[in-house]
């Protein structure tokens, strides 16, 4: 990451707005019942934000195949929210 102070805090800021816009559609999906209220959400979040961030440098920068990564990241987020895994075909 570039040390100038101000393309970090720019860089910050959209990871923090972001954040926010997904726990207030995550917390939706949690009063619905869908994700259970044990989950917290904004640590839901940081945690789905680093894996995604990691997931993609493995497969855009890395080339590592994208069709594991995509299953991964599926299965993870389940994990992560707490959500009834589907059977897969």
């Amino acid at each position: 990451m570039p040390e100038d102070p101000v393309f970090r805090e720019k860089i910050s800021g959209l990871l923090e707005e972001n954040s926010s816009i997904i726990v207030a559609a995550f917390a939706r999906f949690q009063e619905s019942g869908q994700i259970p209220d044990e989950v917290d959400l904004p640590s839901a979040v940081r945690a789905i934000y680093a894996m995604t961030i990691g997931l993609g440098l493995m497969t855009h920068v890395l080339g590592k195949d994208a069709a594991t990564g995509k299953r991964v990241w599926i299965e993870s987020v389940e994990r992560i929210l707490i959500i009834e895994q589907k059977t897969r075909e």
